[in-house]
């Protein structure tokens, strides 16, 4: 399986934080044998993520974002990728209650 680790966040390429996701991700693929071709480090632009997205959709078999989704207007990975493959983000009410509930146990620790 060949895979593409896309980061998206310009303070990634302005060197205020290190981009430890990617590297994480290739370690745990490395150790399972998987082979992680690419790395890319897009800012938080929507053109750009969007044609690093779908570039890597035809190049490689598995493609990873990580960042660019936080609830500020320059985290556009979730609406880009929506838009990419056709499809509307919608909010499923499972995970959410569990998400709610993991909240609430830390909140009383």
């Amino acid at each position: 399986m060949s895979i593409a680790i896309i980061a998206v966040g310009s303070e990634l390429l302005l060197g205020q934080i290190a981009n430890t996701n990617g590297q994480f991700l290739s370690k745990v693929f490395n150790e399972i044998g998987q082979n992680v071709l690419e790395h890319k480090v897009i800012g938080d632009n929507k053109k750009r993520l969007e044609s690093s997205v779908r570039h890597a959709l035809e190049k490689y078999d598995t493609v990873i974002l990580t960042g660019g989704l936080g609830p500020t207007k320059d985290d556009l990975t979730k609406h880009t990728v929506a838009q990419i493959v056709g499809k509307d983000l919608v909010i499923d009410e499972p995970s959410l209650n569990i998400l709610k509930a993991i909240l609430r146990n830390k909140d009383k620790k």
